[in-house]
């Protein structure tokens, strides 16, 4: 089913889960917004598990500032299903204790709150951390010991971001009683996620290109960290930041697109309501310091710099042209914001787009 909103208002969403509980499906795992625990679209969920990955900069345009977006963020942990006994003094204790990330420092906060919490990370004083992980370009390999044994981890997914959703995903199903076994079975299954550090295959072309939806200047250094780490050659970023959405993160995502990439094409993202053109100048302002230039002209190698190509689709096209003009397969693309998401959204109207299309198609495009 197509969503509209990361979690649904409260009717819409238990006619969901009714159509589900029907149909015989037993689990759900859902991601709750902020906006859905401060409009109480959930409160009348009991759920067996809740996870905190991390809070960065991000909603607030909603949120005053980040303390307002943590309140937000733990009402979420006071949800937990009880299962009727007593602990504390009457206190009802939950089925299952929260699961927190404490290498972010959010989530160390709130494992202050909740020190009964099971948690993850990279830290010694986590849980459940890995005693041995490789980082590699063909995916990440991972040995968490537990009380109940050891889980091993062979996944397809790429980069050190996704060692940590692996970690949490492996936290929130021990904390089910699942066997360690099945956990890393299930992990090991999942090849690949639409627009989490996609990689695209293109065929005739000599470089790597990958797709992810960050769209947050955390989420988009995370991603460019990684990229980085894989790429002896050049970086070009194609990205632009949504419409009708925090401005302040504008120039900021710009700056992190320009500490990590060679070249930097600033684009439209879903524009909405918005001028793209006013949106792109907030972007640029973080652009400060590196050299402007034409898409016209050809960037000399290695020379830092950024180009806007306000439509999309162009902004793609010449990224694979100027790759594909030197053929190196050092080389790396990134075109960030978008990930999954198959449309974009222009003065209020909706269509078709898909960034894993275009890349295919501006590469299928130069090689007839």
């Amino acid at each position: 089913m197509p969503a509209t909103h990361t979690t649904p208002g409260p009717v819409t969403l238990h006619r969901i889960l009714k159509e589900m509980v029907d149909a015989g499906v037993t689990h759900c795992v859902m991601e709750v917004s902020s906006h859905a625990l401060e409009q109480k679209r959930v409160d009348s969920c009991r759920f067996s598990a809740t996870v905190f990955t991390n809070l960065t900069h991000e909603h607030l345009d909603y949120h005053k500032n980040m303390e307002e977006y943590f309140q937000a963020k733990s009402l979420l942990f006071s949800l937990l299903k009880s299962n009727g006994e007593q602990k504390n003094g009457g206190e009802a204790r939950a089925v299952t204790d929260p699961v927190i990330n404490i290498d972010d420092i959010w989530g160390r906060r709130l494992y202050g709150e909740l020190p009964f919490s099971l948690t993850y990370g990279l830290d010694a004083g986590a849980q459940m951390r890995p005693v041995e992980f490789e980082l590699e370009k063909r995916g990440i390999r991972v040995v968490v010991e537990t009380e109940r044994g050891i889980i091993k981890i062979a996944s397809g997914l790429i980069g050190e971001y996704n060692l940590y959703n692996i970690l949490a995903e492996a936290s929130v199903t021990y904390s089910l009683g699942v066997e360690c076994s099945v956990i890393g079975r299930g992990i090991n299954a999942l090849k690949k996620i639409p627009g989490r550090l996609e990689q695209v295959g293109l065929p005739g072309a000599g470089f790597s290109a990958y797709v992810d939806y960050a769209h947050t200047p955390d989420a988009l250094e995370r991603v460019l960290i990684e990229l980085k780490r894989l790429t002896k050659g050049r970086i070009v970023t194609v990205f632009g930041c949504g419409g009708d959405r925090d401005h302040a993160k504008r120039p900021e995502m710009a700056r992190v697109a320009g500490r990590y990439s060679t070249v930097s094409i600033v684009t439209t993202d879903n524009p909405r309501e918005e001028s793209p053109r006013a949106i792109i100048e907030m972007v640029t302002a973080g652009l400060e310091g590196i050299k402007r230039v034409e898409p016209e002209s050809m960037p000399e190698e290695g020379e830092k710099c950024f180009m806007v190509i306000e439509d999309r689709r162009e902004a793609i096209r010449h990224a694979v042209s100027l790759l594909n003009a030197s053929a190196k397969t050092s080389d790396t693309l990134l075109v960030a914001g978008k990930g999954h998401e198959d449309y974009q959204i222009v003065h209020g109207r909706r269509f078709h787009f898909d960034d894993v299309e275009e890349l295919k198609a501006a590469v299928t495009q130069l090689t007839v």
